[in-house]
Formats: structure tokens, sequence, C-alpha cells
């Protein structure tokens, strides 16, 4: 049973995932919603309840305006690390500058 409260949108762009300050590694955003998003598994999985920061490309396919979004992961399995948006995270806070994170850097 479905129990999410707004629609997915596919999505085909990568992730900067961060715990606890530090960097982890690049994953790919497999969809978004308005309430949070599913990255595809990396070389890390993280539990239900972790924290997670993730800076992804802003919406509306502007890959040079980047969102800095916390969230907590509500599930983890081989198809993918659901996570949650937190407090203000519905409404994005931008990074000023795409140089500000490495995207090209090796997928986790």
């Amino acid at each position: 049973m479905e129990r999410r409260e707004a629609q997915r949108t596919p999505a085909a762009s990568k992730a900067v995932v961060y715990y606890a300050g530090r960097r982890i590694g690049l994953y790919r955003v497999l969809d978004v919603s308005p309430g949070g998003l599913r990255l595809a598994p990396g070389a890390i999985m993280f539990y239900q309840g972790t924290p997670l920061e993730v800076i992804c490309p802003g919406s509306g396919g502007d890959e040079s305006a980047l969102q800095r979004l916390s969230g907590e992961v509500v599930h983890a399995s081989p198809a993918g690390i659901g996570l949650a948006f937190r407090g203000d995270d519905a409404a994005e806070t931008r990074v000023s500058s795409p140089r500000a994170v490495p995207l090209e850097c090796g997928e986790a």
C-alpha cells in the first residue's frame, strides 16, 4: 500500500551525501517528491533514522543552482535509500556557487 502523500517524479541527477558533517560520497537520485527523495544504493548504506544532508541540483533543471537539504533515512534496501526531508528543508536552501561542491567526484 502506498503511504506517500505526494507523487514522486523520476530524477536523473546526482547528490553529494553528508553524514555528521562528513562527505560520504556521490549518490544517484532516483526520484523526488515534495516530502523527500530516493537515492540509488551506494557503497555505504544507512540505517533507518540516520540523519543525512544532501546537496543536489536545483529544481526546474537549473544545474547551476544547488540545494542543501536535510533529511532522515526512512528506509534502506537494495531498491534504494528513502530520505524524508526534515523541518524547513521542504523550502530548500540554495548554495550560491556550483563550484562549492565537487559533483564530478567518483560515484559511491
